[in-house]
């Protein structure tokens, strides 16, 4: 008798998850119900064709960034790295084990200010900021590479904001882990010099943007207002 309720037991609350499970889709916005599809669909290719699972791809990526590929492929495996680690703790600590953290960092360096270029330097930078995510992980992007990267780029795109930001936060990261490289910039010299003269170009074009603020506000309410400036002219 008691196995019995037990399976009863068992089928009334199967039956209530699948109640719950079917009110809580109907009340899902609409982009959450594209989104559910989406996955859904993906996990059924992913099972039909296991190339496609996240480990898979992974894989793909990071022998692919060893192959040290052309600028297109390279971004491709750079993409896939970043959903990765984005989605996966493992993929991260996978990638920190990997030459690949000194490849990306060799390839970002080399860029220049092109769209396919920036394009590629943003997903590397979101990468690393997944793997720093993991406090674990840190020491993979705190390297003395790592850093002389994170301050060319802040001198090279200090006009870009994401890049700019997601720089300035992995710099942030790597010298508060790594006091090894917070030393060794302080002994350079160099990088400090560089780093102020960021600080003071930023400056002075924030400032600047701030004295033509009024301008630009008086010249859009003039445009706004015709009328009233002609009638002013009388």
């Amino acid at each position: 008798i008691r196995q019995n309720f037990l399976l009863l037991r068992q089928q009334v609350v199967t039956l209530q998850s699948f109640v719950r499970a079917q009110v809580v889709r109907s009340m899902m916005p609409r982009e959450v119900k594209k989104a559910s599809v989406r996955v859904l669909k993906a996990n059924r290719q992913a099972r039909l064709d296991p190339s496609q699972t996240l480990g898979a791809r992974m894989a793909w990526a990071l022998a692919e960034i060893d192959r040290q590929p052309s600028m297109g492929k390279i971004t491709r495996a750079v993409m896939t790295l970043e959903i990765a680690t984005r989605l996966c703790k493992k993929s991260c600590f996978d990638l920190s084990r990997a030459d690949a953290m000194k490849i990306l960092i060799k390839t970002a360096q080399s860029c220049n200010r092109s769209l396919p270029h920036i394009e590629l330097i943003q997903y590397i930078l979101k990468t690393f900021v997944n793997v720093a995510r993991h406090e674990e992980l840190i020491h993979a992007i705190a390297t003395e590479h790592a850093g002389g990267l994170y301050i060319d780029l802040l001198q090279t795109f200090r006009d870009k904001e994401e890049i700019f930001q997601s720089a300035v936060s992995l710099l942030k990261s790597s010298l508060a882990h790594n006091g090894g490289l917070l030393k060794h910039m302080q002994g350079s010299g160099e990088s400090i010099k560089r780093l102020k003269q960021i600080k003071e170009i930023k400056a002075k074009k924030e400032g600047a943007q701030l004295m033509a603020a009024p301008t630009r506000l008086n010249r859009t309410k003039a445009r706004a207002n015709p009328n009233k400036q002609k009638h002013s002219h009388r």
